[in-house]
């Protein structure tokens, strides 16, 4: 069948736009029922697709702000396929005219996420680039057996979205391990490179994004957990993380945020690391701090707890940190009760008893002494909008 009249029939048939980008001459044709114009937000989504197509016979890419709507592109022999914009989940709903007006979108014709997924397998069906037959279709297949080939390649391009072990566990694997090994540098260089590819499971992308959060975020807690970070340390970081993901508001927030607990959990495992170099008596007796920053601390039960005496303790502190014990006690606790004043809603007293200092007046002059600040114009300053 003559391409032009196929592509029509197609967009006629599944009612969303569908665009032919010739290798060599750029967009050669458009069938648009809504003759939506693309504006320079739209255009760069496509470029986006239209690179990923060099390399992979489908790709996708979704609006910000959390609007349900759909770019897909596929790959041809001579050609490359954009299909949409398209809308695939509900953008009628006052919050959705609300989020289009603001960004000046055009309405967007509405079609199911499995509909477009479907065109695009016929797209890929009739007009797949020979690079990827060898990959995508058994030689024992009939051209005739259309059937067949269509669950072949739909399988085919669900598995390029998805967690498979014969393409991207292997990067799965990469990624977490250097998570593990705490190669922040590494990640900071190269994280667009690893950013993994996962299946579309929910007919509400935005909580398919959500779960897949959930999977990547304890992952890599459990990979800093395997690079010696405590249990204790690292689920805690775990539950912040899932914490931080019910403020996300759109898709683009989840992956930063992703990306934010990659880089976090490799941070912890390189400074593990870098404590345990040093002397482990010292090193024993932070954490020890730390884990009881909330309560009294007892130099003398510390010291029988590292099984070594108070005198060498404080000595041993004193010549690894530069600071005597104490110091380090106190500004522990100060730096808890600086989270405390912005992310809680405990009173200034109330936070000087967590912290075991006695008394309100005791607490508010330590405070002063190490922020420069007392605890009331802490808390009022970094309450402020837009700190």
């Amino acid at each position: 069948m003559d391409k032009k009249l196929f592509i029509k029939n197609l967009a006629g048939l599944c009612h969303i736009p569908i665009s032919i980008y010739q290798d060599s001459a750029g967009l050669t044709d458009r069938l648009d029922p809504l003759s939506h114009p693309l504006n320079s937000y739209e255009q760069d989504l496509v470029e986006h697709i239209l690179q990923k197509l060099r390399t992979a016979p489908f790709a996708y890419e979704t609006y910000e702000a959390g609007l349900p709507v759909c770019i897909m592109g596929c790959r041809g022999s001579d050609c490359s396929f954009i299909l949409g914009p398209f809308a695939y989940g509900p953008i009628q709903t006052p919050d959705m005219e609300n989020k289009l007006k603001k960004l000046h979108l055009s309405p967007f014709v509405e079609c199911s996420w499995n509909d477009a997924l479907a065109a695009s397998v016929f797209l890929i069906n009739e007009y797949l680039d020979p690079l990827f037959t060898t990959a995508m279709l058994e030689e024992s297949i009939s051209e005739k057996d259309h059937d067949v080939q269509h669950l072949l390649v739909n399988e085919e391009i669900r598995q390029w979205e998805s967690f498979q072990e014969n393409h991207t566990y292997y990067e799965e694997n990469i990624l977490h391990d250097y998570v593990e090994k705490g190669d922040v540098d590494y990640l900071v260089d190269n994280l667009e490179l690893l950013e993994l590819p996962h299946p579309v499971i929910l007919s509400d992308f935005y909580k398919n994004e959500e779960y897949m959060a959930v999977l990547s975020i304890s992952f890599a807690a459990r990979a800093a957990i395997r690079g010696g970070v405590t249990s204790k340390e690292g689920l805690l970081a775990n539950d912040i993380f899932l914490k931080q993901l019910e403020d996300c508001r759109n898709v683009n927030e989840i992956k930063v945020l992703i990306r934010r607990a990659l880089l976090h959990f490799a941070q912890l495992v390189k400074e593990n690391r870098r404590r345990q170099s040093r002397n482990i008596h010292v090193e024993k007796c932070k954490k020890a701090i730390y884990a009881h920053r909330l309560e009294n601390i007892d130099l003398d039960e510390l010291a029988e707890q590292l099984g070594i005496s108070k005198e060498y303790m404080l000595k041993l502190f004193k010549k690894q940190e530069g600071i005597p014990i104490t110091q380090y006690i106190r500004n522990v606790k100060i730096e808890a009760a600086c989270n405390m004043l912005i992310y809680s809603d405990r009173q200034i007293n109330e936070i000087a008893e967590y912290l075991g200092f006695g008394s309100l007046s005791y607490f508010s002059r330590v405070f002063k002494t190490v922020t420069g600040l007392a605890p009331v114009q802490y808390k009022k300053i970094h309450s402020e909008p837009g700190f």
